[in-house]
């Protein structure tokens, strides 16, 4: 006896799947983000402003911080969203 699935249904596992996936989609933009930010930060503000030199992991704090913002900025204007459409 074959299900066939609707819209409704969802397939065993893939709501977790996606989630696996968003979340490696976050680590690899703040990963290129903060490699991005210490290229950036090396060439443009030691070498024209004369700003000292940051590291990696401060780079890759501040992606990752300004990534959690963004998000977080995200989940408030859908849940003020839905709270209005209710």
């Amino acid at each position: 006896m074959s299900e066939t699935l609707n819209s409704n249904t969802e397939i065993p596992g893939s709501r977790h799947q996606r989630n696996g996936h968003q979340i490696l989609r976050v680590i690899l933009a703040a990963l290129v983000a903060g490699v991005a930010l210490t290229w950036f930060w090396a060439t443009a503000a030691v070498e024209v402003f004369g700003a000292p030199e940051i590291r990696f992991s401060d780079a890759f704090a501040g992606a990752l911080a300004l990534l959690c913002l963004a998000y977080g900025c995200g989940v408030a204007f859908a849940m003020g969203r839905s709270r209005h459409e209710a």
